[in-house]
């Protein structure tokens, strides 16, 4: 059975509805855990009652902020896991609201009750007394409005600079200025939020639904519930989807673990998705007051831009990491000889905000791009000669800028960014053509095209941990400190080691995480999977084939050396001594199996280039945007796996199809939301998804041992600002997109002329070429 056979298996598990969610842990006895939120995005707490609650049917307990002070002396904050700065501690999180609430949907109190039913009928008669306050919503105006915490408004300010920035302004014969906005939103899992806790077993505190970083989420409860790391246990389910959303540590993983240590029985908390839309992470809020500068000619040589991050109304677990991702990165692929980026972090009454697939580049990405095509339409330059001429070059190789991103070095190595280039555009033109073609006798209908070209960055360290074990019987299971949650990780997994091994990936399994089993970890984010596990998994197996050769000489009787091992047993290449497969010097070994264990270390990230092209459509009576076409061209190095890399592109493409378009977390002047069910937050169905081609690079990279980049991030920075740009040029107009989601309104404007048919492309139904 090869790995994509038990990949399709694997899917089949889930089409047939045999997947192992963290709802679907039911343990003896296990009660129901309901969170009471805040109604209000700002105010103050005159008081919370819970005595009707405690007197409702079946309930076990409610609880307040009041209650954990008096079980821990204090009341506990979420911490930062990234950097955790003296700075950021006004505005850390508590794990419920004490004197003041901050937005809609922040936790107050919870309760338990037999079933989930009872727990929500009892949660509604809490008396929750909140004394309205003004609510800061406004990103532009945040920094001077209403302080919400004590230590100001203004989390802090960053700044990133290379080159004379301002001589390049002062001097430059043309210069580009506008404000870009990228609308708030976030992932959307299939399967919201969980955590399944029992206290009781073993005299310990066993915990389901662990994702993305198990190992820190257990460090962060021993520090908060005042028990060893040794006492807890963290187990991984299925998981319906991460993003970078799913898996940071939340209030609810510790109040369902709290609480089930009180009550002494299992407990069980999943969130809805109402809450899911209040609660967890939201993402991409920016606004960027942003310039480049040029020669008449078309060279670059500046790049500044302002702005501001909306935090939301409290740091949670990654910091103000999402600000430094964008600083780091909004130079992109080009050679600007000066660079200035300066970021305002900044507290608002709205849902706090964390990473989401592709942090900073879809925000960074947005607003250069978006410079670049108006700076084009000013030098009189196509979008894509421009960004030809100024791409780094394989000559420029290892380009250095002096930015950080990720706490790492952007060093630019390994790979021709005009060739990927040139190919994701030759084709995209092919493929504009063919469309718009086929469109030609639908004559409210335009057709134009967008590119955007990027930097990823992929592999973030500091470590990773791996463990193979081959058995007797000669099956092989494979455990590192990574998790899962679809992204094809296991199947690559599988791949690696088979292919060091001689076996079939088909037959390897590749387990899901422990923390007993794997005693130490950094988890999957960071499209860090494949190189850190996979290279960790690697050095696993090299272990793991010395100690078998070892095994194997006693049994040969000759010398570790003599021993060569090809299709899955070792043979000597000096005599006809027999062989021993890997299964029998498993069984000969002095525990009765081998176990191999890999570490791998990395203080650097690696940085792929990609483009991506869109092909979109106008129905110019309407208004309406379809993306019919998109081309996506990344330089992956070596493909471990082409399906998943593919899928992971594809998939992504269509989450920055979704922010381009549709996705914004709305709300009012007060902070309420208005998006809070799939009626009101819009996200892209199958039935919007355009036509892929997936175009790889396969540069030699050298600076992990597998040769590899990641993917799973790879396939949304450009997305937006060519959809924009491909709606312009579809209805013939200059730059005028420079906000995210594209609003309906904004096309319509776009689309009154070609309604009326005064311009040519309305009437081609071809729209520009240019792009």
């Amino acid at each position: 059975m090869s790995a994509k056979d038990a990949w399709v298996g694997d899917r089949a598990r889930y089409a047939r509805g045999q997947g192992r969610y963290v709802a679907d842990v039911r343990l003896p006895g296990q009660a129901a855990l309901c969170i009471v939120r805040s109604y209000l995005a700002h105010g103050t707490i005159g008081g919370i009652d819970v005595s009707e609650t405690l007197r409702a049917p079946g309930v076990l307990g409610a609880w307040t902020a009041a209650d954990i002070i008096a079980d821990l002396g204090e009341l506990p904050v979420i911490r930062p896991r990234i950097s955790d700065d003296p700075f950021l501690a006004p505005y850390l999180q508590g794990v419920l609201a004490r004197d003041r609430v901050r937005y809609v949907g922040e936790p107050v109190a919870v309760v338990a009750a037999e079933t989930r039913h009872l727990a929500e009928d009892a949660a509604e008669r809490v008396v929750l007394d909140l004394e309205p306050l003004e609510a800061v919503t406004d990103l532009a105006t945040a920094a001077q409005a209403t302080e919400l915490f004590d230590a100001g408004n203004l989390i802090t300010t960053s700044c990133s600079e290379f080159g004379e920035v301002d001589a390049a302004f002062a001097s430059a014969p043309v210069v580009v200025e506008h404000e870009v906005r990228t609308g708030r939103h976030s992932g959307m899992p299939m399967e919201t939020r969980g955590v399944i806790v029992d206290p009781v077993s073993d005299g310990r505190i066993t915990i389901w639904g662990a994702a993305k970083v198990p190992h820190a989420n257990r460090r962060a409860l021993s520090a908060m519930l005042g028990v060893s790391e040794a006492r807890i246990r963290m187990l991984e389910t299925d998981v319906g989807g991460g993003f970078g959303i799913r898996g940071e540590f939340y209030p609810e993983d510790f109040l369902t673990t709290w609480a089930a240590m009180q009550l002494r029985r299992p407990l069980g908390w999943i969130e809805d998705r109402w809450e899911h839309m209040v609660a967890a992470n939201q993402s991409r809020g920016q606004l960027h007051r942003a310039s480049v500068c040029a020669t008449r000619e078309g060279e670059l040589l500046g790049l500044r831009s302002e702005f501001w991050l909306d935090a939301g109304a409290y740091v949670r677990t990654v910091g103000v990491r999402v600000a430094d991702l964008t600083l780091g990165e909004l130079p992109g692929p080009y050679r600007f000889p000066s660079y200035r980026g300066r970021a305002h972090c900044v507290v608002t009454n709205l849902t706090p905000t964390g990473t989401y697939r592709s942090p900073g580049r879809f925000e960074s990405s947005f607003v250069r791009e978006r410079l670049l095509d108006m700076l084009a339409e000013r030098l009189g330059i196509g979008g894509r000669e421009l960004r030809r001429r100024n791409l780094v070059r394989p000559a420029d190789m290892p380009y250095r800028s002096g930015l950080v991103s990720a706490g790492k070095p952007v060093t630019l190595s390994a790979g021709d960014y005009p060739s990927l280039f040139d190919r994701v555009c030759g084709t995209a033109t092919q493929l504009h053509a063919e469309i718009a073609e086929s469109m030609a006798s639908e004559p409210d209908r335009v057709v134009g095209m967008g590119i955007g070209a990027f930097i990823e960055k992929s592999g973030l360290g500091p470590f990773e941990l791996a463990l193979v074990q081959v058995a007797p019987d000669g099956s092989v299971v494979v455990r590192t400190g990574a998790t899962f949650f679809g992204q094809g990780l296991h199947q690559a997994l599988a791949r690696i080691v088979g292919d060091q091994l001689h076996q079939d990936p088909g037959a390897i399994r590749v387990m899901k995480m422990d923390t007993d089993q794997v005693e130490e970890g950094i988890g999957t984010y960071a499209s860090r999977g494949v190189i850190m596990a996979g290279s960790a998994a690697l050095a696993a197996c090299r272990d793991l084939l010395d100690r078998a050769r070892h095994s194997a000489a006693l049994l040969l009787e000759v010398a570790p050396a003599a021993l060569d091992y090809q299709h899955g047993a070792f043979r000597c290449t000096s005599q006809q001594t027999g062989s021993v497969t890997l299964a029998e010097a498993a069984g000969h070994s002095p525990d009765g199996f081998l176990v191999g264990r890999g570490r791998h270390e990395a203080g650097h990230v690696t940085f792929g280039f990609g483009a991506h092209a869109a092909i979109c459509s106008v129905d110019t009576s309407t208004g309406q945007v379809r993306v019919e076409a998109m081309v996506l061209g990344y330089d992956a190095g070596r493909v471990i796996d082409a399906a998943v890399v593919e899928g992971q592109l594809q998939g992504a493409a269509m989450q920055a199809v979704g922010g381009a378009l549709l996705e914004c977390f709305s709300h009012d002047e007060a902070g309420t939301p208005l998006a809070t069910t799939f009626m009101d937050y819009l996200l892209p169905t199958a039935a919007d998804a355009p036509r892929y081609t997936v175009i790889l690079g396969d540069s030699v990279i050298t600076d992990n041992p597998l040769g590899a980049r990641g993917a799973g991030e790879a396939g949304i920075p450009g997305v937006a600002a060519a959809i924009a740009r491909a709606i312009e040029s579809a209805c013939g107009k200059p730059a005028g997109l420079f906000a995210t989601p594209i609003r309906a309104d904004a096309v319509w404007d776009m689309c009154s002329d070609l309604s009326r048919g005064t311009m040519t492309a309305g009437v081609t139904g071809q729209g520009s070429h240019e792009h």
